[in-house]
């Protein structure tokens, strides 16, 4: 789980315990947690993405910065074989899992995109984005590739 003071915790879900708690995984609140292949991307208040390898300890791997996104990365959604991203930015941000670069961009909500929710379909995703800003809901087709 992510938490307002910047760390993440682990839990062993069976038991409910906390097994390890990763301090200042972000400066700033942890806004958003995914499971992306084996590893945990993480999205920050500060702007950053982070992939984290899950072990003992826990450690992040790679750590990218989306420019405009310096007030908050708020959503990561894996589909297939890209993360889709959204921040205080008016674009939507899809990175390639395997370089955890941007690949492709859509112009979205103007001043920003609240949040994107992965809707299941049998040969693609359909991605909703919201700005609290704009009063907008605007609907994405994905076709995954994976």
């Amino acid at each position: 789980s992510g938490s307002d003071d910047g760390s993440i915790r682990i839990w062993d879900c069976g038991e409910g315990s906390c097994l390890e708690v990763v301090e200042e995984a972000h400066k700033g609140s942890v806004l958003k947690l995914s499971v992306v292949r084996s590893y945990v991307w993480s999205a920050g208040a500060d702007g950053s993405i982070k992939e984290w390898q899950i072990g003992t300890p826990t450690k992040c791997i790679r750590k990218v910065c989306p420019p405009g996104c310096e007030r908050g990365v708020y959503s990561i959604v894996p589909l297939g074989r890209d993360v889709w991203s959204c921040g205080h930015h008016p674009n939507i941000r899809v990175f390639s899992q395997s370089g955890m670069d941007i690949f492709d961009e859509y112009e979205a909500h103007n001043p920003y995109v609240s949040n994107l929710l992965a809707i299941d379909r049998v040969e693609t995703r359909i991605v909703w984005s919201t700005s609290l800003a704009d009063r907008k809901l605007k609907v994405w087709r994905h076709t995954v590739r994976g």
